[in-house]
């Protein structure tokens, strides 16, 4: 598959050794080896729908495809115990966030 660059920003790559289906640039080469497997997928233009991600080889029922920081975090809605939304954490007791600044749950939080 070589030749059309950078499997992630598309950037004159090299060719990865390991696996030898996907080119990688310098800046780009830990996200597509992750210890010893190979990122299964390259960055292409779909038409009609911009930039997506196109598996480069069958990925195995349960692999893990990539991992990603979130780019924000808020509380969960999928819990029964009221959640800080400062600190994120289970208020068992409304009045015991340990790191909230503001009013949790109603009552003012030291």
């Amino acid at each position: 598959m070589g030749g059309s660059g950078c499997f992630l920003c598309g950037c004159e790559g090299s060719v990865c050794p390991r696996c030898g289906t996907i080119e990688y640039c310098s800046l780009h080469r830990g996200h597509h080896q992750d210890g010893s497997v190979c990122a299964p997928y390259r960055v292409a233009a779909l038409e009609g729908a911009g930039r997506g991600l196109v598996a480069v080889r069958d990925i195995r029922k349960g692999e893990l495809v990539f991992t990603m920081l979130p780019a924000a975090l808020g509380p969960t809605a999928r819990t029964s115990v009221p959640q800080c939304v400062s600190c994120f954490s289970l208020l068992h007791s409304p009045s015991t966030a340990p790191s909230a600044v503001w009013t949790c749950v109603g009552r003012s939080v030291p």
